[in-house]
């Protein structure tokens, strides 16, 4: 039986990479029900995150599972389609940039598309991009997408606000409550951060809704779940941020660099808001 004991760890290894590639595949929608005393158009809000998808033909989101994400985003019905970050990489093929890119741009959302950028998009850990910002910002306008960054907007009685990154600024960009001066009113705000840091201070700027994503929700652990617990407030999921703000953190659309994840969950972020009667 000795050679038993020898095969051993290649027939866990093995499992364990089976395990962790079926895991990074599978794709799921992620609901999330909360409630606000604010007014809501219709009285009813539907958000649909798409966060890291990192496309790439080794990764687990490609051109080739396009199809997939269509539908399940589609089935959320979205009022408002959120990009909060790392949508793209330095990896990112050209043809996989258009593919996505042709994909936002049939995606609707009658309260618009929104992107905020996030630390891979353009900033270059490793190689140069296939595309520079012009081409990304001419691809997202065309797509019917607004790129945001450190910016608030109003629409259709709901207000959003875009963070700059903070990894791709090196800490250079408005403090939260540069963003909003005037504190907390009764619009309700969808804030977008691709890392999930400052949520106490965006509560108090008058976020209710804070989305992130960043994290991957450790993706592999344990270097990924003790990496980003390092730099960011939350690795994965709901946090109740004071009184009347939600933050959640996205376990991303993707994953980055390869087909392996035994931590967190491939996913897009469903979140529907009721005003509470």
């Amino acid at each position: 039986m000795c050679w038993l004991g020898g095969l051993t760890p290649w027939l866990l290894t093995a499992l364990l990479w089976w395990g962790g590639r079926r895991r990074a595949l599978r794709l799921c929608t992620t609901r999330y029900r909360l409630t606000t005393e604010k007014a809501l158009p219709g009285g009813r809000l539907t958000v649909v995150q798409l966060s890291d998808l990192h496309p790439n033909p080794r990764a687990a989101m490609h051109r080739g599972r396009i199809p997939e994400l269509e539908a399940r985003v589609r089935a959320c019905r979205p009022d408002l389609l959120v990009l909060t970050g790392d949508i793209f990489d330095e990896f990112t093929a050209p043809e996989e940039f258009a593919a996505f890119c042709d994909l936002f741009a049939r995606l609707e959302a009658p309260l618009g598309k929104y992107y905020v950028l996030g630390n891979h998009d353009l900033f270059h850990h490793w190689r140069e991009p296939a595309f520079d910002r012009a081409a990304l910002e001419t691809a997202l306008a065309k797509a019917g997408v607004r790129l945001l960054e450190d910016t608030a907007v109003v629409t259709g009685g709901v207000r959003v606000v875009g963070r700059k990154d903070y990894l791709y600024t090196g800490g250079r960009r408005f403090a939260a409550a540069e963003l909003l001066p005037g504190g907390p009113d009764d619009l309700y705000t969808v804030w977008l951060d691709h890392e999930p840091r400052d949520f106490k201070q965006a509560a108090a700027a008058g976020a209710d809704l804070i989305l992130s994503g960043h994290t991957h929700g450790g993706q592999v652990w344990p270097a990924g779940a003790v990496g980003m617990a390092a730099r960011n407030e939350r690795n994965y999921g709901a946090k109740r941020v004071g009184a009347r703000c939600t933050a959640i953190v996205s376990g991303g659309t993707g994953t980055w660099g390869y087909r392996f994840r035994t931590q967190g969950k491939t996913e897009l972020v469903c979140v529907t808001v009721e005003t509470r009667r």
